[in-house]
Order: structure tokens, then C-alpha cells, then sequence
């Protein structure tokens, strides 16, 4: 079977290393972008609270229809000890 793949991506690259051969093929210099790390851990930090509080929605959830209630007091102390945690690093 014939497909893109085996037929436009050699075309393509072929066409490309022509072009780098001949040294007609030009280069457009981007400037890096400065990355805020801070940023980037708080956001992580977010996203990974935001998944807890989903998995514990779910959880939730999958208790009351199941009928289980034993140590729930703990594990909702677990829980808010563990998002006040991750709270204060921010």
C-alpha cells in the first residue's frame, strides 16, 4: 500500500538535503526564550494538587458506592494535612 509516509516524506527530505547541499536552503535564527523555572514548578505544583483533588473526588465517590466507611475520618485528615502541605510551598 501506498501512503504519505512512503511517498511525500522522501520527497521532502530529499528536496531538504538538496537544498542543504547546494547551500540554498535558509536558516531562520530564532532567539531563546528564557524559561521562568519558578513559574514552571508552581505550575507543576498546581497540577499536581489539581490531581489529587481528582483522585479524591473519585475516591470519594467509589466509597459511598461501595459502602465503605471505615477509617474515612483518617484518610479525609490524611488528605487535608497532605493539600495544606503542598498549599504552604507555594
Amino acid at each position: 500500500m501506498v501512503t504519505w509516509r512512503t511517498t511525500e516524506r522522501p520527497k521532502k527530505f530529499n528536496e531538504l538535503v538538496k537544498n542543504l547541499k547546494d547551500k540554498k536552503f535558509k536558516y531562520v535564527h530564532k532567539e531563546e526564550e528564557v524559561i521562568d523555572w519558578g513559574k514552571y514548578d508552581k505550575a507543576q505544583i498546581h497540577e499536581v494538587n489539581d490531581m489529587l483533588l481528582l483522585i479524591a473526588d473519585y475516591v470519594d465517590e467509589a466509597t459511598k458506592r461501595l459502602g465503605i466507611v471505615e477509617n474515612w475520618i483518617k484518610i479525609l485528615e490524611d488528605r487535608h494535612i497532605l493539600l495544606m502541605m503542598l498549599q504552604k510551598r507555594l
